[in-house]
């Protein structure tokens, strides 16, 4: 397991895909989505909430 470590750690798009994952899967990218979603929703649809 140690190997399979280093030998991920040492690798440039398995750093940065382990990076994204680690981003995809905390709070902060919910309170992004969250927040992305309100702006979009207040600001780019004309008719947000039907009747």
């Amino acid at each position: 397991m140690q190997r399979y470590l280093e030998c991920r750690a040492g690798d440039v798009q398995s750093r940065i895909i382990d990076a994204i994952t680690a981003f995809a899967g905390s709070m902060w990218f919910g309170y992004l989505h969250v927040v992305a979603f309100g702006a979009w929703m207040l600001l780019v649809e004309g008719d947000p909430w039907p009747s």
